[in-house]
């Protein structure tokens, strides 16, 4: 099953129809995700988990952890080595979510909560991935099932399971409810504004702090040695997986172009286009005299030029649909007669005026005008189909003690080498590395995840490649030496001099501060100027002006009192200080909306808090037991 979904989601129909369908399995079975619905719990394999009087077996078990691997290769990119999957809890949620399951069923049972297969009817009939128009679709249904290898039976079963586990779960969602009092002060401790006053001292503001002797210089390589150190390098040869390797075998006759044109006719159904002028302007008046220019037969590109300095380029939109237009604009642009000019009207970024100077009427692509798309999309999904079965063989003959040499011979790969790559997918001048069949960031994320000597795991890429790769050496970490490094000292030394000026400049003008000084008194005195933001939150200022450091410092002080950060001001590097000048209570009932926004929030996070609780009890109640030894011979 995943492999055909795998698979399917290559091409653009089918990524739709998974993405449906997944959907309607999840808004079937809630926060644990889809269940095992080929298989009933025990799957005829050995037990590995015991959840009061339910077995569940390894193919339930493997099936789960694939699943939650995949969700977890979503965000993270790339396959995941058994390591990785430990060490990011893949396996462990898996489990989890396996037993929840279970906890939730055998409860279930006991309390004799079932679902009819009238109920079942109504669920299946109000799934919007299963409706068109917002009715229920006998033939969507039956394709989708049909897409996913799954018999009506089968669905209808595992809706039927899955229901009375839903229904105990929404008895603690519907439970939940976020007391008023606390929604309130937590509105309020977010929405609180607080505004400073500051002042930045630039770095060159500390004048000259001198140049290092070779003393100084031997002194300080020493005691930042770390920052003079090479990072590990490693050398690698590898084999890249791509369509280039299976371009020999894609071959696509007109046959099958012609049954995938009848099999997805709606996508060629090209809705009507224009071709269309806008000048957009920046107010209802100049809007008003360039439309009294054009009434008089002024050229339309040059009033665009006079009232809105446009380039032609900018005035003419090209041939568009209704829909990829904003919808004032679209609607002014749609009503109108080919050649007509429209009167001034209220857009989304001002005032405009559009001209259409073509109209192309809705129509059906013929199959000889669909050919190239229709070619392309069934050369990139053989494609991918092809470079899946392969990365199966080469996985296979991994398996079976192939080496790198081995595996290029056998299926006729070339392989690719990188002398010296780091962690960041750098070269020891410090570049990215360039001109590889995977990028960089990729090599280096699998390189150090495996050992010097040895062949990674198989892995894939975001783009659908696949790669593994032999680390032949591995260069740790080195001091460069003390002559190519000179510079790089003499510099930081620098750095480090007025830093420490600034920070003693800083640090003194908060004491005054905390003596009574006034801020911008002592900006006068040191020739700076002093400058009060506009109200920031806890998200920083708004404005970008202040470092998040220094913003998030002022929430915690109290009116009057003073901090400092590092910053950039113009690009020039120096130091903040800033005044916190004004506080800015919250009142709840100043934004009724974003309050309830907040109270459903919470409540929903409460729900999730109290059905993790009630997995808990039940896991006092029913006895969990896991075959510790089975599960680590599994994964």
């Amino acid at each position: 099953m995943l492999q055909f979904i795998r698979s399917l989601s290559s091409s653009k129909g089918g990524s739709i129809i998974v993405k449906l369908l997944f959907g309607a399995l999840i808004a079937c079975f809630g926060v644990w995700g889809i269940g095992d619905f080929l298989n009933g719990n025990n799957n005829g394999s050995s037990t590995i988990l015991k959840v009061g009087d339910s077995s569940i077996g390894s193919e339930e078990l493997t099936n789960a952890i694939q699943r939650e691997a995949e969700n977890t290769k979503q965000m993270f990119g790339g396959n995941l080595t058994h390591d990785q999957m430990k060490q990011l809890g893949v396996i462990d949620r898996a489990v989890d979510g396996v037993v929840d399951r279970a906890l939730f069923d055998q409860e279930a049972k006991k309390l004799h909560l079932a679902a009819g297969l009238d109920e079942v009817a109504r669920v299946i009939s109000q799934d919007p991935a299963f409706q068109k128009n917002g009715v229920f679709d006998k033939d969507t249904y039956s394709n989708l099932l049909a897409a996913n290898r799954m018999t009506e039976a089968q669905y209808i079963a595992m809706v039927q399971q899955g229901l009375p586990r839903q229904d105990l779960a929404q008895i603690a969602i519907n439970n939940a409810n976020a007391p008023d009092s606390l929604v309130n002060l937590l509105y309020a401790h977010r929405a609180e504004q607080r505004t400073a006053s500051y002042i930045f001292l630039p770095t060159t503001s500390v004048g000259n702090v001198g140049t290092p002797d070779a003393a100084a210089m031997e002194k300080y390589y020493k005691a930042h040695i770390a920052a003079f150190t090479a990072p590990e390098y490693r050398s690698l040869t590898g084999l890249a997986l791509t369509a280039d390797a299976v371009a020999a075998s894609i071959k696509v006759d007109d046959s099958q172009l012609h049954d995938l044109y009848q099999q997805h006719q709606d996508e060629f159904v090209m809705g009507e286009t224009r071709d269309v002028q806008n000048i957009v302007l920046p107010d209802e008046a100049t809007a008003r005299k360039a439309s009294a220019a054009l009434a008089s037969g002024k050229d339309f590109m040059a009033v665009a030029k006079q009232f809105a300095h446009q380039t032609p380029e900018t005035v003419d939109l090209g041939w568009v649909a209704q829909k990829d237009l904003p919808a004032a604009t679209a609607e002014v642009a749609f009503a109108a007669k080919q050649g007509a000019i429209s009167q001034p009207f209220a857009s989304d970024f001002g005032w405009s005026i559009v001209r259409v100077t073509g109209i192309k009427p809705a129509h059906t692509l013929s199959f000889d005008e669909a050919k190239p798309k229709l070619t392309t999309e069934a050369k990139q999904e053989a494609a991918g189909n092809a470079l899946y079965a392969l990365s199966n063989k080469v996985e296979d003959a991994m398996a079976a003690g192939a080496d790198i040499k081995g595996l290029a011979q056998q299926f006729d790969l070339k392989p690719f080498t990188v002398p010296s790559i780091d962690q960041q997918g750098l070269n020891p001048a410090g570049t990215p590395v360039i001109g590889l069949p995977i990028a960089a960031a990729d090599l280096a994320k699998t390189a150090f995840a495996t050992q010097s000597g040895q062949l990674s795991e198989l892995a894939q890429t975001n783009d659908g490649k696949f790669y593994v790769l032999h680390i032949d050496q591995v260069t740790p970490p080195t001091p460069r030496a003390f002559a190519t490094v000179a510079d790089q000292i003499k510099a930081a030394w620098i750095k480090d001099q007025q830093n420490a000026k600034l920070a003693a400049s800083a640090n003194a003008i908060i004491d005054a501060l905390k003596k009574g000084g006034k801020l911008a008194d002592i900006a006068q005195h040191q020739h700076l100027g002093a400058v009060r933001t506009l109200s920031f939150g806890h998200d920083g200022d708004a404005t970008g002006t202040l470092p998040a450091e220094l913003t998030s410092t002022l929430f915690t002080l109290p009116l009057g009192a003073a901090s400092s950060a590092e910053g950039q001001q113009a690009k020039v590097d120096g130091k903040f200080v800033a005044v916190l000048s004004q506080i800015k209570p919250a009142d709840p009932k100043s934004n009724p909306l974003a309050v309830q926004q907040l109270k459903q929030q919470l409540s929903a996070d409460m729900g999730n808090e109290l059905i993790a609780e009630f997995s808990r009890a039940l896991r006092q109640h029913y006895s969990v037991q896991v075959n510790q030894a089975a599960l680590d011979r599994l994964y």
